[in-house]
């Protein structure tokens, strides 16, 4: 009985330095996974920091973009995600300028309410307008996606962008794509892109961009983007 006493007593305690030794590895794993966090978050910040980044928000006010499967609202998405974004960069040290904080036009007419967009861009470092995509024709399309004008550091900005948005939806294999016929990729002189958040057609993606985790998400892809395109400029 003493023998069998002992013998459980030291599988007892093989058991709890197991178990110690388990909790350690994964604190410190965990320990890692924040440090390199907050490493990442502190180059990033470090690269944007007095930088002048406008936000649009696409839409508002009389133009509600997109309709979801569910009625679901563009504007209301784009508006979200924008204050998600715009939250995130000042946090970094940048100046945020957004083209609107509210569900209203800048304007009566749509061409002076993008050309008021677009003017705010003037003297800022980068413009970055937020959209939601539809297609009815085949409502299993999904994913984001970033266009960009007709010049290379929209291009270099649009690719940046685009593979920070694929780290958080591996099904996604769209690429950044140049847009020919946008007004404000147009008339913005600074380098800048058209995102869209993914497609309000698609009913389960639709539920996704309606949640507050998932445009956080978003919004975080962009702002890592924003930053390492930055740093990939040598503007940091």
């Amino acid at each position: 009985m003493v023998v069998k006493g002992v013998f459980f007593a030291a599988y007892w305690r093989i058991k709890q330095i197991i178990a110690v030794s388990l909790l350690f590895v994964v604190l410190l794993a965990g320990g890692l996974v924040y440090l390199d966090m907050t490493r990442t978050q502190n180059v990033i910040s470090w690269a944007m920091a007095g930088k002048t980044i406008v936000v649009d928000a696409g839409h508002g006010g009389y133009d509600p973009g997109v309709i979801g499967v569910s009625g679901s609202r563009e504007a209301d998405i784009n508006l979200a995600v924008s204050a998600y974004l715009a939250e995130l960069l000042r946090g970094g040290g940048a100046t945020v300028l957004l083209t609107r904080t509210a569900d209203k036009e800048l304007a009566p007419i749509k061409r002076d309410d993008l050309t008021r967009r677009a003017a705010l861009a003037e003297g800022a470092d980068l413009f970055i307008s937020i959209h939601g995509n539809a297609y009815a024709a085949d409502c299993s399309q999904h994913g984001a996606q970033v266009f960009f004008g007709n010049d290379e550091q929209s291009k270099a900005l649009a690719g940046a962008l685009q593979v920070s948005l694929l780290r958080i939806d591996e099904t996604n294999k769209r690429v950044a794509l140049c847009h020919r016929d946008s007004f404000l990729l147009d008339n913005v002189d600074v380098p800048a892109v058209l995102c869209e958040l993914g497609f309000l057609s698609n009913a389960e993606e639709e539920q996704r961009l309606l949640s507050r985790e998932y445009q956080w998400q978003l919004a975080y892809s962009l702002y890592s983007g924003i930053g390492r395109w930055f740093i990939e400029q040598g503007n940091g």
